[in-house]
């Protein structure tokens, strides 16, 4: 995006997310959530166009693409999308950039609250994969708090916290433990997400097991420092 004048271009949630793992195809999602000024839409949607990608009808600012991908520009229009925007990290790729953890799993918070089914399940292993990069302290949940509280997002927040604290609880237990069976653990999880959990489900959950402490190693990893740096209807 830097080449059409566009200074911040952050990508937040799947796309985010899946710059911080291991094989970026491990996070699905359906579409590419990108967050750019109020000043700079037009110059991204022309930039967008020129590179292949077309305006859905009735929805102004998703450009679709011919592989099928869609893609949803949103501006920050509360404290903790202004946030996520003014301080985003850069990222390998020119233009693009992506939010501090803490405020990211902020929006994600949010986010959750505002689902149902499978989304929700997304959430949880992006919020968890946030809060186990190496660097994460205290320190970040009072901010990610913070700024939830500034756009009066404190009480999905807290109970989203809560609800991450009692889901660690029980990864931990033993009947979670690696000596279980794959049958047994894959049981466990349909238990968790219930009787009508598809495969998809399935396969979030599975990624629930990620090391806490774990990060991703290789040329990348520079995505995770510098800390002291929304869907539309929460940008």
């Amino acid at each position: 995006m830097s080449y059409a004048g566009i200074a911040r271009a952050v990508l937040i949630k799947g796309a985010a997310i899946s710059l911080l793992m291991p094989n970026p195809a491990l996070r699905l999602m359906s579409d590419i959530d990108l967050l750019v000024a109020d000043t700079d839409m037009d110059r991204a949607i022309n930039a967008l166009s020129n590179a292949g990608w077309q305006r859905v009808a009735n929805s102004p600012n998703v450009m679709s693409h011919p592989s099928g991908w869609l893609l949803d520009l949103q501006v920050p229009a509360t404290p903790l999308a202004e946030a996520i925007h003014r301080e985003a990290l850069p990222t390998p790729m020119p233009g693009l950039m992506i939010p501090r953890h803490e405020y990211h799993a902020a929006l994600i918070a949010v986010h959750c609250f505002q689902g149902h089914g499978e989304r929700v399940w997304r959430d949880v292993v992006d919020a968890r994969l946030l809060r186990s990069m190496a660097d994460w302290d205290a320190a970040h949940d009072a901010r990610a708090l913070g700024l939830a509280t500034k756009s009066g997002h404190d009480i999905a927040i807290r109970a989203f916290a809560e609800f991450l604290a009692e889901l660690d609880a029980m990864l931990a237990d033993s009947e979670f433990a690696p000596s279980s069976s794959a049958s047994e653990r894959v049981e466990l999880l349909r238990r968790m997400a219930g009787e009508q959990t598809s495969e998809v489900t399935l396969h979030l959950m599975r990624q629930l097991r990620r090391p806490r402490g774990a990060r991703r190693a290789g040329p990348q990893s520079h995505l995770t420092v510098a800390h002291d740096a929304a869907p539309r209807d929460l940008a």
